[in-house]
């Protein structure tokens, strides 16, 4: 790795690790009590968001299907996907999630990282949970507007980050001349109020809030604009966890996948629980556009992604898709 790549790779890395470690510290430091049932249970430490997309994660805790698989999860929340996987290297979490670009950014730092389970997909049109916005009354008007000016991000090597980098050069902006601030989505429309950011961009439950409102205004969808129904979110875990614990990773697996049958299937049952985890107020969820979840794996579009990755920059080389996956997470592999 040349000088300026590790150094970028500090930077975007090194607060995540020291987070990550913070988290390991905290986490072991909790004493839980637990009974007799739930020693026979296999513990599990899991890092998620609370987003509508790890719904799934909270329903398969919420309705037991975590246990009935012979697992006991812990829930661990965190901001963005590179403190989650910081976390899993540090020892706080055994799997984490993560959308699969950042991912691939940390195994090419030689972070130790196998894709297990696939939970969502960005949607093939509008409305999507993947948003660039601004203030309602904002004189940018156009993705041309934001030449020159300030664009927050979740974090500076991303795929969502790469995906709003590829809609503003698709709608004629010199990117070189953005600068992509580094905020936590909770953050980001205080900032855009404030005037410390010119767009945000954001993801459900953000999105919809925002644009709802009346604070905001849609410029372009990030991820469907830019390829659409790419994947968004997807669970992570060491290789050497993965390979060891391979009963554990297939029981896991099964939990999350029944818990997004169960949820495709009733989209009524599936918003109430999207409200309920989320906070998200009833009326706002008429508006809310259903999370595509999908764990069929699709091979043409993770190569779109990687390419679009390493096109940015942000990747050194394209590799294989099934590169990234564990053999659990192949038998879902598609080749539309």
């Amino acid at each position: 790795m040349d000088g300026s790549r590790n150094d970028r790779f500090k930077r975007v890395w090194w607060p995540a690790f020291r987070a990550g470690l913070r988290a390991a510290a905290a986490i072991a430091a909790c004493a839980v009590s637990v009974s007799a049932t739930a020693q026979s249970l296999t513990p599990l430490k899991v890092g998620t968001m609370k987003s509508t997309s790890q719904t799934p994660d909270y329903f398969a805790k919420k309705h037991g299907i975590f246990e009935k698989n012979g697992l006991a999860v812990t829930l661990t929340e965190f901001t963005n996907g590179s403190s989650a996987i910081a976390a899993g290297q540090s020892g706080a979490v055994d799997i984490m999630v993560a959308i699969p670009g950042i991912a691939m950014v940390a195994k090419q730092g030689g972070i130790d990282l196998v894709a297990l389970f696939q939970i969502e997909t960005a949607h093939d049109a509008p409305p999507d949970t993947g948003s660039l916005q601004v203030l309602a009354n904002s004189e940018v008007k156009s993705l041309k507007d934001l030449t020159g000016k300030k664009v927050a991000v979740a974090s500076l090597s991303s795929q969502n980050t790469i995906s709003t980098q590829t809609v503003l050069q698709r709608g004629g902006v010199d990117t070189r001349t953005v600068q992509f601030v580094e905020l936590p989505f909770p953050a980001m429309v205080n900032a855009l109020k404030a005037g410390h950011v010119d767009a945000v961009s954001l993801i459900d439950p953000f999105t919809t809030q925002v644009a709802s409102s009346g604070v905001g205004r849609i410029l372009a969808w990030t991820y469907v604009d830019a390829i659409p129904g790419q994947p968004t979110s997807v669970w992570w875990a060491k290789t050497s966890f993965a390979t060891r614990n391979a009963d554990t990773v297939e029981r896991f697996n099964k939990s999350i996948k029944e818990a997004i049958d169960a949820l495709n299937a009733d989209p009524d049952m599936a918003l109430a629980e999207v409200g309920t985890y989320t906070g998200i107020s009833p009326e706002l969820l008429k508006q809310l556009p259903m999370p595509k979840w999908d764990y069929h794996v699709s091979k043409r579009t993770w190569e779109t992604v990687i390419k679009m990755m390493a096109d940015s920059g942000v990747l050194r080389r394209s590799l294989p898709v099934e590169d990234y996956l564990s053999e659990p997470m192949k038998q879902y592999l598609v080749t539309n």
